[in-house]
């Protein structure tokens, strides 16, 4: 039989219809937009994505990483947020709902002197749920704790969380004054391009104007 279509609430602006209610824990909660970066290990911006503040990190990575792999197939190695969630081979692990359910023998159970230590359930029973993707995913978390690749990751402090910062500090990313996803892409990617036009003036050994920033 097919299963019942479960209904849900979605919470939706209704200024900007475009944008999505973005959740961090539970201090933080409002209608954004999350702006997906890729940069290289000097710092140096390769590609964003813009997307509404509820779409999921894994949902989004699919985009940024066919388009940096696309247009820079040197690449090889690939360090991302761990919410974004890649396996080894670096191919997305996708968000998708489907678990694999596990369940024990009652007859057995029923009986078992360390039952206990097991399930409380009334028609002993234990059942545990796994998801399809969870060897990829531990192999990912094996991979991302090698000395390798524990020291890759480190570097994102250097690189990419600096690259948000000063589009935050520096270039007025905290928030947008405009609605739409076509328009809040719009104004980011510009924004990008000037910080690696001033980053690469800077590092070749010259200005193209006074730079009010250290």
């Amino acid at each position: 039989m097919p299963k019942k279509r479960q209904d849900r609430t979605v919470s939706k602006s209704v200024t900007d219809p475009d944008c999505g209610l973005f959740v961090k824990g539970s201090h933080e909660r409002k209608f954004a937009y999350e702006v997906h970066t890729a940069c290289d290990a000097n710092g140096f911006v390769l590609e964003t994505v813009v997307t509404a503040g509820n779409v999921h990190d894994s949902v989004a990575f699919d985009d940024v990483y066919g388009r940096v792999t696309e247009a820079f197939l040197e690449i090889e190695t690939v360090v991302a947020d761990s919410a974004y969630e890649i396996c080894p081979e670096y191919l997305p692990l996708r968000d998708v709902t489907t678990n694999r359910k596990y369940r024990s023998d009652p007859k057995i159970c029923a009986n078992c002197p360390t039952r206990h230590l097991c399930t409380h359930s009334k028609d002993c029973v234990k059942t545990v749920q796994r998801h399809i993707w969870k060897d990829y995913e531990e192999l990912a978390d094996d991979a991302r704790y090698t000395p390798e690749y524990r020291d890759l990751y480190a570097r994102r402090k250097e690189t990419f969380e600096r690259v948000f910062a000063d589009a935050k500090e520096k270039h007025a990313m905290h928030y947008t004054q405009y609605r739409g996803l076509a328009q809040v892409t719009s104004w980011v990617k510009p924004k990008f391009v000037a910080m690696n036009l001033r980053k690469f003036t800077n590092e070749s050994g010259g200005l193209l104007c006074p730079s009010p920033y250290p």
